[in-house]
């Protein structure tokens, strides 16, 4: 039987015959599309040019955004506003209140197909 469906696999003495015939390694045809950034301000964020901001982003690159989300910290506001969102879905709520001496920074993280980065700074850098 052996010799008849020639199994060899285990036989690690045997002669493979002819020598290793191996491929050279190809880098990877495309880069990977897939990228994040983070942005951080400690400027409060108007609620309304915040929300102004994120509806033009997901109108117009919504299916690129895989996952995003956020704390940040809204002028007038002593509670954190958290978001978070994949694709075109997302939801803000409020959190707890900013410590007293706690560094009252917005920080948002994108993940992205894509990435539109310098509309997401341009974007940010209005707020």
């Amino acid at each position: 039987l052996a010799e008849l469906l020639d199994v060899r696999g285990f036989n690690l003495n045997a002669d493979p015959g002819g020598g290793l015939n191996l491929r050279p390694v190809q880098p990877a045809a495309s880069a990977d599309r897939i990228s994040s950034m983070v942005l951080r301000t400690e400027k409060p964020l108007d609620i309304d040019s915040l929300s102004t901001f994120m509806n033009e982003l997901l109108e117009e690159h919504g299916k690129q955004l895989l996952r995003y989300k956020g704390v940040l910290n809204i002028a007038g506001e002593d509670r954190r506003l958290v978001f978070q969102g994949v694709l075109k879905l997302y939801g803000f709520d409020w959190d707890t209140e900013w410590a007293e001496g706690e560094l009252r920074e917005s920080v948002m993280v994108f993940i992205a197909d894509e990435l539109p980065e310098a509309t997401i700074r341009e974007g940010f850098a209005r707020l």
